[in-house]
């Protein structure tokens, strides 16, 4: 589980600092014709370069083999219908990693043309409104779409608005100089929740846990960041537990509070060097990066303008963020070569990666008209692991993870002082072994299970 909040951290250091899968191709004769299903398919499958497809009938069962499409009662999947608006959307939606029964969290407004039209047990009324709320999709939900509607719709979804970067290129240069000169504190909270997977021997008995989190962290660029972390886990049965750590990374370094093994006590504990090789350089030059999504990461985030709104008495833009990483291989390798280096690193989270299937993220992000500076951001992560993982089934499907940033705050009083007590504190004791975890070439050699 550690390595898996490493991975979500990576992501979020190297993503959130990535655009479209692929444009929609330029397809023959795009006109006001009705669109049908089978033809849906075919140019879902183009704009997320699944595979060259060019028939019906295939493309669909591809999309049926990833859960993307169900079909009819019995298996018919009706190709020759026309496609409404929001059966385009839930395919979509699947294709970025959401799931139907995962309800839009609380900091998503519920668009009120949405709520009106789409009664809140209706199958598709959580997928239509986390599309809607990321400004990719308007207008009646039951209209049947005609080509045209259709190749703009995927064109929109998988491309990001040039705005949008535009702005956040801005911000990324006017926050880097801000860090150069002044140390940035955050306030986050945060919920999750772990999703049993089910036909798993004794699942059934695993408790549904909920944990919420509150965290606030304070960095001084480009090697000092002090972080603590109130977590409250609610398990059905027990009282609710609540306790408080600490984690600095200081001079390329990281510590961190656990409870002891013996004793339960929050106790200090140094992660080994090889845990995070490189992670100091990786910061400093993620800062540099001129551009806030760099052509290699285009395929995983994408951006759109929504628009502004007064927060606190501040204009702010609205821009809305989403994505999906299932690829982890050719993600790092993307990330890593933005560096000239990390190859340790890239090591490690190649091998954490084993148990994740895939990282969805959608968020919102808010950014003073005048300023250009954040003012706060609201994001929601899926993340779905293997079905096994060293030959043993996993029983965690799915755990969902949603943050809200209430504080993002520049300041020249923002000081980390490590207490010696720290910065003396003993290796970590499940991680003594960690240089003798086997390479990404082993992994690589290593036979897959079925």
């Amino acid at each position: 589980m550690r390595k898996t909040v490493f991975l979500l951290v990576l992501l979020l250091v190297l993503i959130t600092g990535s655009t479209a899968w692929g444009a929609v191709s330029e397809m023959e004769e795009i006109s006001d014709r009705v669109l049908t299903r089978g033809k849906f398919a075919i140019m879902l499958v183009q704009a997320t370069n699944m595979q060259a497809i060019q028939d019906e009938e295939t493309a669909a069962r591809l999309l049926v083999e990833k859960e993307i499409l169900r079909g009819y009662p019995g298996g018919d999947l009706k190709l020759d219908r026309g496609i409404t608006r929001l059966e385009a959307v839930a395919l979509v939606g699947r294709t970025l990693g959401l799931k139907d029964g995962i309800e839009v969290p609380e900091w998503v407004d519920i668009l009120e043309d949405v709520d009106g039209k789409l009664p809140q047990e209706h199958w598709g009324y959580n997928l239509y409104n986390w599309i809607s709320r990321q400004g990719l999709v308007e207008g009646d939900p039951y209209d049947v779409l005609t080509e045209a509607q259709g190749a703009r719709f995927l064109s929109k979804v998988f491309t990001s608005d040039a705005r949008a970067e535009d702005i956040l290129n801005k911000v990324k240069e006017k926050e880097q100089e801000l860090m150069e000169n002044f140390g940035l504190r955050t306030d986050m909270k945060s919920s999750m929740k772990m999703i049993a997977r089910s036909g798993v021997e004794g699942t059934e008995k695993i408790p549904q846990v909920e944990g919420r989190m509150y965290i606030v962290q304070e960095m001084v660029w480009p090697d000092r960041m002090h972080q603590t972390t109130t977590v409250s886990m609610n398990i059905p049965g027990e009282e609710q537990q609540e306790f408080t750590s600490e984690m600095y990374f200081v001079d390329g370094k990281m510590y961190q509070q656990m409870p002891d093994p013996d004793t339960g006590e929050l106790t200090w504990y140094c992660y080994p060097e090889d845990v995070l090789p490189g992670m100091e350089q990786i910061i400093k030059q993620a800062a540099k990066q001129t551009q806030v999504v760099p052509p290699e990461l285009e395929e995983f985030i994408h951006y759109q303008m929504l628009g502004t709104k007064e927060i606190d008495g501040e204009e702010v833009y609205e821009i809305a963020f989403y994505g999906r990483v299932d690829d982890f291989e050719k993600f790092i390798r993307a990330a890593m070569g933005r560096f000239g280096g990390g190859e340790q690193l890239g090591q490690f989270v190649n091998q954490a990666a084993q148990i994740l299937d895939s990282v969805s993220y959608w968020g919102i992000q808010y950014v003073d008209v005048d300023e250009y500076v954040t003012r706060g951001m609201q994001s929601t992560f899926l993340i779905t692991y293997a079905e096994e993982f060293a030959g043993a089934p996993v029983p965690i499907e799915a755990m969902e993870m949603a943050m809200e940033m209430e504080e993002y705050e520049f300041s020249d009083e923002i000081k980390i002082e490590v207490p010696e007590e720290v910065l003396n504190a003993p290796l970590l004791p499940f991680l003594e072994e960690v240089e003798k975890q086997p390479s990404t070439e082993e992994m690589r050699e290593m036979p897959k299970s079925k």
